[in-house]
């Protein structure tokens, strides 16, 4: 990532003559976000299928709503297993680019507390001063302070908020299927431990976190649109397929 970095660095110095780390941090973004695209679409494909397949998997909710004994127990589990066949999907499907963005922040973060050693031009010249964004130190952490370092929290949580939203938007369960309580409370605990992982660590890593939330609402309004208006007998056919 710090050879990613330094090279992002030095087009942008080259080609716009601009030199700032935190414009790095967000083309940085742009461009895992393109890597990670492949992945997004099979998750945005796997998410589009389970809300076609959530009215059978409601029904069997209900019939064994009220048993548990471990007969019944097991039999619910295989007739959810015929559905998720039937549609070629599976539970965990669409949890890959969500697992993948952890590594990539921690490795990011000793990248911005170390960017001296990673971008070497930035320690030849003394005058420099890439590491500012908007006159706010990349290094510095917001705390529990009221300061200008407060806005990247802030827009952290409210494209954290929009990304989650417009993809509840995707599935439809009602209250007793399992786990729905709980996925609409992650449309709110989520953008909330956003913030406070914000506010705890330095503005770089929040800009990050908060350019990835923005890039992913993008990308969902348009997953939102093209799904909606593709033929989803043909996609759920391909899925069992493969």
């Amino acid at each position: 990532l710090g050879w990613i970095m330094n090279v992002l660095f030095n087009f942008l110095d080259q080609v716009f003559g601009i030199q700032n780390i935190g414009l790095c941090i967000i083309l940085f973004t742009l461009v895992s976000k393109l890597i990670l695209l492949p992945v997004t679409m099979k998750q945005q494909i796997s998410m589009k299928i389970n809300q076609h397949m959530q009215p059978e998997i409601n029904k069997i909710t209900k019939k064994y709503r009220n048993k548990r004994d471990q007969a019944s127990m097991m039999k619910q589990q295989e007739e959810m297993q015929k559905v998720y066949a039937k549609y070629g999907s599976s539970p965990t499907g669409g949890c890959l680019p969500t697992l993948i963005q952890f590594p990539i922040i921690m490795a990011l973060y000793y990248v911005i507390r170390g960017v001296n050693t990673y971008i070497p031009q930035i320690a030849r010249d003394a005058q420099f001063k890439p590491n500012l964004f908007l006159g706010m130190d990349l290094n510095s952490a917001p705390g529990f302070r009221l300061t200008p370092l407060l806005i990247i929290p802030v827009l952290s949580f409210i494209f954290q908020f929009l990304s989650a939203k417009t993809s509840m938007t995707t599935t439809q369960m009602d209250d007793s299927t399992p786990g729905a309580g709980m996925t609409k409370s992650m449309m709110y605990t989520m953008p909330l431990m956003s913030f406070v992982m914000c506010i705890s660590l330095p503005i770089g890593i929040g800009l990050y976190w908060s350019a990835s939330a923005l890039f992913q609402y993008i990308q969902q309004v348009i997953f939102n649109y093209h799904y909606d208006h593709a033929d989803m007998d043909k996609i759920i056919e391909k899925s069992r397929e493969k």
